[in-house]
């Protein structure tokens, strides 16, 4: 389904943290996505249904080994994939004080595209934020938000 292609390049994502202004652990991390709404013009309850399945499964987030730089110099890459990266534009992206806010435009951003956003909170160890995009594949639109998550789970491995 191509709106379920192209929701899926805004998400996952998506990312912000809960605490305080330490900064980031660098380490192993485990992250998490979930779809909490899908929302639309004639978009039924098994629709809904369908497309928060789909997207959990594009947008699912894996473990990350986040080094020193990036724990220092934090961005975008740590709460969206790097499909999203490529095909949005991602405007801002600001990771300061234990905040994030991320925003982007994906595709033309008009009638074949959409606008997501990340915020949230972030410590030394957790991440915790919400994401919330509108795609629009022709005439129709519709809107998702979900949760992403983060834990730092000790040292990187390998």
């Amino acid at each position: 389904m191509r709106i379920l292609t192209m929701a899926a390049l805004p998400m996952l994502a998506l990312a912000a943290c809960s605490g305080g202004s330490e900064a980031l652990q660098p380490g192993q991390w485990d992250m998490a996505f979930a779809i909490t709404d899908v929302s639309g013009e004639g978009v039924t309850e098994a629709m809904r249904d369908e497309i928060a399945a789909e997207l959990d499964r594009e947008l699912a987030m894996e473990s990350l080994c986040i080094s020193e730089g990036q724990a220092a110099e934090p961005d975008e890459s740590l709460v969206l994939n790097s499909e999203v990266i490529s095909e949005c534009n991602i405007g801002g992206a600001t990771f300061e004080n234990g905040t994030i806010d991320i925003a982007g435009t994906c595709g033309d951003g008009g009638n074949e595209g959409g606008e997501i956003a990340v915020s949230g909170t972030y410590s030394a160890t957790a991440i915790d934020a919400e994401m919330t995009a509108t795609i629009r594949d022709g005439g129709q639109e519709f809107s998702f938000a979900g949760t992403v998550s983060g834990e730092r789970t000790g040292e990187c491995s390998g």
